[in-house]
């Protein structure tokens, strides 16, 4: 026991005598060394691999280059932003807008038209149906008998009738559309006929001549002077003795 507790004594003393010389020599080499010297090859090695365990390596640790990505000033500059609007877009998006608006107002317009037409139409078809309405309502029948005995030179025949016109105005525009003979002297009230269909006054004797009768009843008035209305019933007689043939004179 006392041999193998000398030789550790003895070991134990010779480590410490090499690193007392160790530490001497390390000493007087760095005291004598420039202060440029580079480092020795194992103290090299040894920074790298400090710097290197300081460096965070991404490919080998993929989680910390998600949470820390590196982007060069290139990378940044390159890469698009997607929050900026362009000038082609805004211009695009104000023709779509204009477009949009005149359809809309194209719409609103052919909207408004035919609304006006149909309110046009409306108004149109009422005002006919009215004026129709008035139409049949200014009407009146003419009938010219001639002598009491023969037949009517012209039956009952409706004719329209225009606001102011007298008995006269009507036997005139039907003889007219009828293309038949008629002759008249005077106007306005003093209107009188003088024939009708080529029979004149006193060719029958000199009681002889043309009267007319409105509903049935001898007016005492000339024919230019007795107007009309809607519904008379007119008829023009050839009397042969100044109207007693005719009862129109009553004595």
């Amino acid at each position: 026991m006392s041999i193998i507790g000398n030789r550790k004594k003895i070991c134990c003393l010779a480590a410490m005598i090499m690193l007392v010389l160790l530490l001497t020599g390390c000493l007087g080499n760095s005291s004598q060394a420039p202060e440029s010297q580079p480092l020795p090859d194992h103290q090299e090695e040894k920074q790298a691999v400090l710097e290197t365990l300081d460096k965070p390596d991404t490919r080998q640790n993929p989680v910390f280059a998600e949470e820390n990505p590196a982007k060069t000033e290139n990378d940044q500059e390159t890469e698009p932003d997607e929050t900026k609007v362009t000038p082609t877009e805004t211009t695009e998006a104000t023709e779509v807008t204009e477009t949009t608006t005149e359809v809309t107002e194209t719409t609103t317009e052919a909207t408004e038209t035919k609304e006006t037409s149909e309110t046009t139409e409306t108004t149109e078809s009422k005002a006919l149906t009215e004026e129709e309405t008035n139409t049949e309502g200014m009407k009146v029948f003419v009938t010219i008998q001639g002598m009491p005995e023969t037949p009517p030179i012209m039956p009952t025949t409706q004719v329209k009738v225009e606001e102011g016109d007298t008995v006269l105005d009507l036997l005139l525009r039907i003889t007219r559309e009828k293309q038949m003979h008629m002759s008249h002297r005077g106007r306005g009230k003093a209107g009188y006929v003088e024939a009708i269909d080529n029979l004149y006054e006193f060719d029958q004797g000199p009681g002889s001549g043309w009267m007319f009768s409105i509903n049935g009843e001898f007016p005492s008035r000339s024919a230019g002077g007795w107007p009309v209305e809607p519904n008379d019933t007119i008829t023009w007689w050839y009397t042969l003795d100044a109207g007693r043939d005719l009862e129109a004179v009553k004595e």
